[in-house]
């Protein structure tokens, strides 16, 4: 194998970390008396939410849910101007949201998934270039949240490094995260969040040619994204609290996904099996040193 011959890009929420977001938009439709405490918000957040920059889920939040047939939050206020709309979303976002949201950040309430964890410690220590990506703002705190040596210890994997301060966000050669969620206005499409993140990663690793680039995801949109771009894909199938797929494995498959795999499997796979069914896909490469 070639050096830099393929590079793998990492979502964030959903994948790397169960972020709190979807806690923190429930609590805010409960405070503003959109849904009940009582109200199934996973599918919704899964659909209409996940994936999306922040001002567009509350956008949605405020435009689509209802409870029980009842009113959305713009029916019920008679809001139509769009100005408005826009006003009330970022309202309803900033504080409200972001203020339950940033608390529990602060109070460490999220997931880390231990899964991808290994996938990713040891594509880096077999010096696969890797970079990571989110529509979230706040993806670059979480990462910054988890120390290298405590994730390390966790998954079995030894990572030696002489810096004991080292996290997360610190082992990606670069990141394309939610601070460019919007150019000069206009919303930044979850497709071009991903083709920064590869041309950032081709710059900082110096490549004269075009690497083939694998996607790791966990939503369909995300999956058709990448699809788009001419890149593969690695689908996974996570499970809500409640044990109800987020997004299943023919939902991935159908969005355009390479290879699927549910979270047994991936807990299962061994690095050495996953990156050879990686190059199977890739049309010309030496496998020889897979």
């Amino acid at each position: 194998m070639k050096k830099n011959e393929i590079v793998f890009l990492f979502d964030v929420d959903g994948l790397i970390a169960e972020t709190p977001h979807e806690q923190a938009w429930y609590k805010a439709a409960i405070e503003w008396n959109i849904i009940s405490p009582d109200f199934d918000f996973t599918h919704f957040y899964a659909e209409k939410i996940a994936g999306e920059p922040g001002i567009t889920g509350a956008k949605n939040i405020l435009s689509y849910l209802r409870e029980n047939n009842g009113l959305t939050y713009f029916e019920r206020e008679n809001i139509n101007d769009s100005d408005l709309m826009k006003k009330k979303a970022s309202e309803f976002r900033s504080p409200v949201k972001q203020k339950y949201v940033e608390d529990m950040i602060a109070q460490g309430e999220f997931k880390v998934f231990y899964d991808i964890a290994k996938i990713i410690l040891k594509s880096k220590l077999d010096s696969i270039p890797i970079a990571v990506v989110s529509s979230s703002e706040n993806a670059e705190e979480i990462l910054k949240k988890i120390k290298i040596s405590e994730l390390s210890e966790k998954v079995g994997i030894p990572y030696t490094t002489t810096d004991t301060s080292m996290n997360y966000f610190d082992i990606f050669e670069t990141n394309a995260l939610g601070a460019i969620s919007y150019w000069k206005g206009f919303q930044i499409e979850k497709a071009n969040h991903y083709a920064m993140a590869y041309g950032k990663l081709i710059q900082k690793i110096n490549s004269e040619e075009s690497p083939y680039v694998v996607v790791f995801e966990d939503a369909p949109k995300g999956i058709s994204a990448v699809s788009n771009l001419g890149f593969y894909s690695v689908g996974i199938s996570r499970k809500s609290k409640t044990g109800k797929d987020l997004a299943s494995k023919r939902e991935l498959q159908e969005a355009g996904a390479s290879i699927v795999l549910n979270e047994d499997e991936l807990d299962e796979i061994s690095y050495k099996e996953l990156k050879s069914q990686i190059y199977q896909l890739l049309p010309v490469i030496n496998t020889v040193n897979v």
